[in-house]
Order: C-alpha cells, then structure tokens, then sequence
C-alpha cells in the first residue's frame, strides 16, 4: 500500500490569537486524519534535550500531546542550526553590510511584501485552518521564496538562501526515514504554514509518497462546540502538555509561551492567578525539582510579593544549566536575572547587582539590554497585593 502524508501548514505562537485556527482545529484535524506518526518541527538535539517545549505550543502542546496520549509516536524533522562554510557566511555578512547589499535587500522584502499585500496581506493568508492550508497560501509563499532565490540566490555560494531549501529538504528526508524506521504509513508533519509547498513538492516529487490535502480527509468543515469558543476567548488552550505550562503561563503572563522571557507579566493588577498554585503543587508532587514549575512558581510568589521565597525557587533554577528557552536562552540566566529583581525588591542592592553581573559576565548575550537596565538602577516595579 502506497504511503501517504500530510502537511499540517501551523502558524508559530499563532494560534490563541485566531478564532478561525485555534489548538482546538488542530485537534480536530489530527483526530480526522488518524496519524500513525507525528512529525515535528524540531531538531533532533533540542527534542532530545526536552529544550523546545516553550517554543510555539502546537508542536510541544499539541503535537506531542496528542500522539503521547494515543501511543502513536513522534519524529523530530527539524535541522540542529545552520551551519556555512567559514568564508561563505563571512562573505553573505560582507554583502548585507555593504550600501549595494542593503539596497538589493531593501527592495527584495518591499517587492515581497507587495506579493502578501496583492493577495490581500498576511493575516488572511494563516487565520483559519483552512486558508493556511490552502493553494492559494502555499502559492504565494513559493511565490517570495523564489523571488529571494532568484535575486541573491548566487550571493556567496547561496549562504543566504541556501538553508531555507537545505532545511526543507532535510525534513522531508528525515520523515521519510521516520516513516520507514516506525513502519508508518499515515504520517503528519505539523510545521511553519510557510515551509508546506516545499514539502508537498518534495515529499511528493521526490519520495513518490501520496501527499493529502485536507479536502482528502475532512468531510466537514470545522466547528467548534460552544464551550470550545467560550475557553478560546477566556485564553484556556487545550493543550496536552503533563505541566499544564500553558494554563499556568497564560494565568502568570496573560500570552502565549514564546513570552516566557518577558522582563515582568505586562498587566499584572489584572491577572487571575486562581489554580495557578495547585497546578503547580500538583505537577511538582509527580515530577519534584522540575525546573519550568520551579520557575513560574517563583513568577507566581513574585506576584504575590513572597520575594524571599521567590528566590528560593530562582536559585534552585538557576543551578540547572541544560535547559534553554526556546532553544536560545539559558534557563539559568532568566532565573538569575528574576533572582536579581527579588533581592532589589527587599533592599538588598549588593546581592542584586552580584546576580545581574553574573548574567552579563557568564550569559549568552540575549538578555544584555535587560540586565545593563537593572545594573544602572535598582528593579522597583510596583506589584499588586496577594491574592
């Protein structure tokens, strides 16, 4: 029997912000299809090393979720990071930084947002299931990658497009081999909606699988129940995920995961910490020391102005130096810097200052503006009283 695949087109950290294309579609499309493996957009390390689970909450929350729960297993298809040749990236920098370089690229991102803007802008293009699904969207992304391609395609051996296909490629090997190597023969990849032509193309051209479309499979039209559209407009997401990290992540900061690393939760006289705590106790009885609870449960004290507990919970995270955020950060440095904010809050501006400097000294740079602020004056940001 000929193998078949489908391309689930995602739009990152977008989905509990469109009411046309919530977690709940994406449950729902999942639960149609019947997958006997899901792929995801990661890349074998950082799924290996558990890293990308606050980093867009369809391939952690849904994705993994969903299949863990059915034992149906998961495939990382992602690339581990781009990699050129020493000269190549040095000579792609060169260009980008020269006044011919800036003006080519100038142009190229106004001509390929005249293409979005004639198809009647991006948001159109990804805010339902179905039309980030469609034809018309997968043409109009080929439509600005080709003319990327073909404007500095030939620029330093293709060090600046280069790994736009290179990466496209890989997935569609590396699901391909998941398929033969879990004896698959429905397969999903749930990935960026811009990165699905490619893989049509590919998975379809190349590896001769039957590439479905969603009119294959769904023989309704998606709808939601009144108690899903209900919990979209509260921001209660259905997510998978054991830690109920988003329900707590959207209780302490009010978004979505990929704000794990703002400096403080942006209104927080109206945020609603009820169950935040119990979650948490909860998950932290199953699995002690977690380092992601460990931390919002210090963001939860914080909020609650238990300062001297907060940093208890900081320091234990802090001493944890495997675990990034979003693949980027450090843990560790975000936890150092929260430690640093708890000490000023009580007045203990030496201890403070010597948290800060370690971020500055020891960190990777992604939090530097953040901790020059806080080594200039002290964190003193007003806090609501406890709830």
């Amino acid at each position: 029997m000929k193998k078949s695949v489908f391309v689930l087109g995602t739009v990152h950290d977008g989905h509990g912000k469109y009411p046309g294309y919530t977690y709940w579609h994406l449950i729902k499309i999942l639960a149609a299809y019947g997958p006997d493996l899901v792929c995801i957009e990661v890349g074998p390390r950082r799924f290996m090393a558990g890293d990308f689970r606050c980093d867009s909450a369809e391939k952690w929350g849904i994705g993994l979720g969903w299949a863990w729960n059915r034992g149906v297993p998961v495939a990382p298809v992602d690339g581990d990071g781009k990699v050129n040749p020493p000269e190549d990236a040095q000579a792609a920098l060169a260009f980008e930084a020269s006044d011919e370089g800036r003006r080519i690229l100038a142009d190229l991102e106004r001509r390929c947002s005249e293409i979005i803007e004639e198809a009647g802008g991006f948001e159109p293009l990804v805010n339902t299931y179905d039309a980030a699904n469609s034809q018309k969207t997968c043409e109009v992304f080929r439509a600005t990658h080709e003319l990327v391609e073909s404007t500095v395609g030939h620029i330093a051996n293709g060090a600046i497009t280069g790994y736009w296909a290179a990466r496209n490629q890989g997935m569609a090997a590396k699901t391909v081999q998941a398929m033969d190597y879990h004896e698959a023969s429905r397969a999903i990849v749930l990935v960026g909606c811009e990165h699905k032509y490619a893989l049509d193309d590919l998975l379809g051209e190349r590896y001769h699988l039957t590439v479905l479309q969603l009119e294959d499979f769904l023989a309704h039209p998606i709808t939601l129940t009144d108690q899903e559209r209900d919990s979209f407009h509260r921001g209660d997401h259905p997510l998978f995920y054991p830690s109920d990290l988003m329900y707590i992540h959207t209780k302490v900061h009010g978004g979505e995961p990929y704000s794990y690393m703002q400096t403080l939760p942006p209104n927080p006289d109206s945020l609603n910490l009820s169950g935040v705590m119990e979650k948490i106790e909860r998950h932290l009885s199953d699995t002690p020391g977690d380092p992601d609870v460990l931390y919002y449960r210090g963001m939860y004290r914080y909020l609650t102005k238990d300062y001297s507990q907060a940093i208890e919970d900081f320091s234990a995270v802090a001493d944890d130096c495997t675990r990034r955020v979003g693949g980027l950060i450090p843990l560790w440095e975000l936890a150092t810097l929260r430690k640093g904010q708890m000490l000023d809050l009580l007045g203990e501006r030496e201890a403070a200052l010597s948290a800060y400097q370690k971020v500055a000294r020891e960190g990777t740079g992604h939090l530097k503006d953040i901790v020059s602020s806080f080594l200039k004056e002290p964190f003193t940001r007003p806090l609501p009283g406890p709830r």
